[in-house]
This record gives structure tokens, C-alpha cells and sequence, in this order.
């Protein structure tokens, strides 16, 4: 049985991703510095451009919307039923989104979903 690869994530579809996930405008001007910052540090360091710099537009969104979803949760006590209920539905639909991200984006997120990504940027950036 051959199990078919996601085809490649290109920057517009990353780009619709933060911008689904992502809606504090300041965390989105994050995003795209640590872009264009890791593009920078694939061309010093011979790497795939694309792929650093699409890990680097990527690193926070799931972060982002796990602070929505937190907030959301705390503030929900003092709704109305048909506003926690609809506050759920948007909780679930924000999971969703994470979820596809992952499927998505394939190696990019995966270079960033623990601590060896960090760590290797950390041992890169001490090289410089």
C-alpha cells in the first residue's frame, strides 16, 4: 500500500493559514520577521530556503490560536448558553485548522513542533 505524500506547502497557503489562525496583528509581524529572518540564516548556511523560511512563518501559529482558545475558555463562564455554545463550535472549527496545519505543512511543522528545532536554531545562531 503507498501512502501519498501532501503535496508542498507554498507560501500563500502558509500565508492563509496565519492569517486563519493568527489574529492579533502584532503576533502576525512576528511571523513574518522570524520569516524573513530564517530565509536569511538558510542563505548563510546553505539550506533550503523556502522550507526555513516557511518553518519560520509557521513556528507560532498553533501557539497563537492555542491563547484564543484559552482566553475564549476563561471568558466563557459569564455567557449566555447560545454564546458558550457558539464559542465551542469556533473552538472545535480552530482545532481543525491546527489539525489540517499539521497535515499540511509536513516537514516544515514537524521542524518545529519540539524542542530539537530550537535547539539546533540556538547551536546555528551561537555559530554566527
Amino acid at each position: 500500500m503507498t501512502v501519498e505524500q501532501p503535496s508542498a506547502l507554498t507560501r500563500d497557503e502558509a500565508l492563509k493559514i496565519v492569517d486563519e489562525l493568527v489574529k492579533s496583528p502584532n503576533i502576525k509581524k512576528h511571523l513574518l520577521a522570524v520569516e524573513a529572518f530564517m530565509r536569511r540564516l538558510a542563505r548563510h548556511f546553505g539550506e533550503d530556503e523556502e522550507e526555513w523560511g516557511l518553518t519560520g512563518l509557521l513556528h507560532d501559529a498553533d501557539v497563537a490560536a492555542e491563547l484564543a482558545r484559552r482566553f475564549l475558555l476563561e471568558e466563557a463562564s459569564a455567557l449566555a448558553p447560545e454564546e458558550r455554545d457558539a464559542i465551542g463550535r469556533y473552538l472545535v472549527s480552530r482545532q481543525g485548522e491546527v489539525a489540517r496545519l499539521r497535515r499540511t505543512a509536513g516537514r516544515p511543522w514537524r521542524r518545529v513542533a519540539g524542542i530539537g528545532f530550537r535547539l539546533a536554531l540556538a547551536r546555528e545562531l551561537a555559530r554566527l
